[in-house]
């Protein structure tokens, strides 16, 4: 597209919203001009607002994901160092909570499976990691 061309665009775009000014300058005109036009003006405002909120939605759940995504090397590397503990031959969960001064709400920690000893230490791990990157924030 040459220089021309843009220069033309905006004029066509500057002309547009002159027109658009006049008409729209107030709510009452903005409706006398639909209803000459044979537009529904309630309609319109109403489809307006859920475009809006579609699209204020659809951001949101595109930031939460970017963040989600921002935060998965932290998961994996929680993971690994659950697996780097749970390798070592002498690993104990139990002095392990008391190392950490974790207080966990199931009491009964005798009939954790190991599935649920990872679990606890991936949370653990994970969440200790996004603390220490905010810090570093």
């Amino acid at each position: 597209m040459s220089s021309n061309d843009n220069l033309s665009n905006r004029n066509y775009i500057n002309l547009l919203i002159g027109e658009w000014d006049t008409v729209s300058h107030s709510e009452e005109t903005a409706k006398q001009f639909m209803k000459q036009e044979g537009l529904n003006y309630d309609e319109i405002k109403a489809e307006g607002i859920k475009r809006l909120k579609r699209l204020r939605l659809q951001l949101n759940a595109e930031k939460k994901l970017a963040s989600d995504n921002a935060l998965n090397h932290l998961l994996e590397k929680a993971k690994s160092l659950v697996n780097d503990l749970m390798s070592d031959t002498r690993f104990s969960f139990r002095n392990f909570l008391s190392e950490n001064d974790l207080v966990l709400h199931n009491r009964n920690i005798e009939s954790f499976t190991k599935e649920d000893i990872r679990n606890t230490l991936e949370k653990y791990y994970y969440l200790k990691l996004v603390e220490d990157n905010k810090k570093q924030d």
